[in-house]
């Protein structure tokens, strides 16, 4: 295994650390203490990369960002080029459905209100 990850590396050098530390009194440590050297010396040899930017696309049509680079991802978006013309088709229609629906949940309401200011009420 000529490549090892930092990963790999900081999981066997935590191993060997815990082993020393909870080694029972007289216990021959020669071996956890060889590893621990090992790892930590190849840990340090591993070249330090720089995290990558993260590219981040925000939607201007729903503000997603999105992890895509250059367009949105978002399943729900009219604007993400993966979808289909009749899923969109459908996601329209289902707007179209809720905008009805709160249209006559508001209605209902400004009725109740104006039953309230004339004082109608439910109470007994």
């Amino acid at each position: 295994m000529s490549e090892l990850s930092a990963e790999y590396l900081n999981d066997k050098i935590t191993k060997a650390r815990a082993a020393i530390a909870f080694a029972v009194p007289g216990a021959d440590l020669s071996f956890a203490k060889a590893t621990l050297a090992a790892a930590e010396s190849k840990l340090a040899a591993l070249p330090v990369q720089a995290p990558a930017e993260p590219v981040q696309f925000v939607c201007t049509a729903c503000t997603y960002p999105s992890r895509k680079a250059d367009c949105c991802d978002n399943p729900a978006c009219l604007s993400n080029p993966s979808l289909s013309e009749s899923f969109k088709q459908s996601l329209r229609d289902r707007a179209a459905a809720f905008q009805a629906e709160r249209a006559a949940d508001e209605a209902r309401r400004a009725n109740r209100a104006a039953l309230r200011r004339q004082g109608f009420t439910t109470a007994f």
